[in-house]
């Protein structure tokens, strides 16, 4: 190869790296921003409903500027959290509960609601206990799930034989999935800790237990010494 040839190989192979490096940057932060962007859209959304009719007879129909629905969410939150905090506020919350308790369907969504973030934001109320290997779609090829748990009350009196509750997320987006009645006998238990389940299911197969294909800290490789063509050169220092 001549050294034209070498140089549109090292300049492809630096643009590949340029491409490489640029996702596993973006696309973390994407999704972080992405996930940020909906649950601001939930609260701008009830901050709307809740005080805009009073600020729009305040302050006017223009009232609206850009970054105030962030604000007036952080604010409306933690006033909500340092209410709650107090014994009134505690009465408050468990006679709110109350009413919504007494409303079909709304008792039952707010019941649900509840225990999920719960499960999610409590450190003593673990969401995902272990991880195991089922036998899906056809037999022969696992899918990995998690275990969320063993006591199905009235709804493992509805089977026969002993069950557990396994939530089976999709990759690489987590928050959707399905949740599954599998027999304790059909599940394998590997042995790998639900963050690194996780991390498994974030990374679409990328990042694997035991591989060495982790996180880890990047190892500095010695210096080529032979020249790159600009300006791919700064990739490679």
């Amino acid at each position: 190869m001549g050294a034209k040839g070498e140089m549109l190989s090292s300049f492809l192979r630096g643009t590949r790296n340029a491409f490489i490096r640029g996702l596993l940057v973006i696309l973390p932060v994407a999704a972080t921003f992405y996930l940020l962007w909906l649950i601001y859209k939930l609260f701008v959304r009830l901050v709307e409903a809740l005080i805009g009719p009073l600020l729009t007879g305040v302050l006017g129909s223009h009232w609206w500027v850009p970054g105030v629905g962030i604000f007036l969410t952080l604010v409306l939150v933690s006033l909500i959290g340092l209410v709650t905090r107090g014994y009134a506020g505690r009465a408050l919350h468990r006679y709110f509960e109350g009413l919504l308790e007494r409303v079909p369907l709304v008792n039952k969504t707010y019941a649900m609601a509840k225990q999920v973030t719960a499960a999610l934001f409590r450190a003593d109320v673990p969401a995902f206990k272990k991880v195991v290997l089922f036998e899906y779609p056809r037999k022969g090829v696992y899918t990995l799930g998690f275990i969320t748990g063993d006591k199905l009350g009235r709804l493992g009196q509805a089977v026969d034989g002993e069950f557990i509750s396994v939530y089976a997320p999709t990759a690489p987006n987590p928050l959707s999935g399905w949740f599954l009645l599998i027999p304790k006998g059909e599940v394998i238990y590997p042995e790998i800790s639900v963050e690194e389940g996780l991390k498994l299911i974030l990374s679409g197969g990328v990042i694997v237990p035991g591989s060495g294909v982790e996180e880890e800290a990047p190892v500095r490789r010695e210096r080529r010494r032979w020249p790159w063509p600009w300006p791919w050169r700064w990739l490679h220092r």
